[in-house]
């Protein structure tokens, strides 16, 4: 049985003008360092809803009082495609990575849809030197893909490329609209899932505490 920790979702994926309005922020707005330390300082965001509604803190926040941001508030063909997934938001970033640059193994404990959180990837700009590694399996996702990633699996990136990558990144609470969109297949393995999570966080864990190389990286 394959484990599925990384799949195209049933979403529409955006429409030119949302992508014209993204690519306007892009060419425009200035990206802050992303606040995790597992990086090479390549990676930034640029909160579209964020903590509070600052576009330039990208921390997750444990009061829920995320808000639109005013750079999302002039993006109107944007917003309408966030309305259109219809679900409580967390955070909405524009995520750079910037070129010749890697995120490095790491995992996020709850970023699972097994606890109730579901993170949409849709690239706006890349290519097929941007490279997702998850648990040994690599993956290239192309432009306006709409993409899930189980990343509470110890995971990495790498853009190995001469040009700077882009996702738009959502993040969301569960319910019914989400749970349309997912494969049975993965909803079904959600057992088998915690077993496997369990193993792969805790090698990691144990591979960082004596400094040797994680396997599955």
């Amino acid at each position: 049985m394959k484990l599925l920790l990384a799949f195209k979702i049933n979403l529409k994926p955006l429409d030119t003008n949302s992508i014209k309005e993204i690519i306007y922020v892009i060419n425009n707005r200035q990206f802050v360092d992303h606040f995790g330390n597992y990086h090479d300082n390549g990676w930034k965001s640029l909160g579209l809803i964020s903590s509070g509604g600052n576009p330039y803190d990208d921390r997750s926040s444990l009061e829920n009082d995320y808000k639109k941001t005013e750079i999302l508030k002039s993006m109107p063909f944007l917003e309408d495609f966030l309305n259109y997934i219809d679900c409580k938001k967390k955070r909405v970033r524009l995520m750079k990575l910037e070129k010749k640059s890697k995120i490095f193994t790491h995992f996020d404990r709850s970023e699972t849809y097994d606890f109730g959180s579901l993170r949409i990837h849709i690239p706006i700009i890349t290519n097929n030197d941007v490279i997702t590694k998850i648990s040994k399996h690599e993956y290239h996702w192309k432009v306006n893909e709409v993409w899930y990633a189980d990343f509470s699996f110890p995971h990495q990136v790498e853009n190995n490329s001469d040009n700077d990558r882009y996702h738009l990144v959502i993040d969301c609470h569960n319910n019914k609209f989400t749970d349309s969109l997912m494969p049975k297949a993965y909803l079904k393995q959600k057992k088998i899932r915690a077993i496997f999570r369990f193993f792969y966080q805790n090698l990691f864990r144990i591979c960082r505490t004596l400094k040797i190389n994680y396997p599955f990286a």
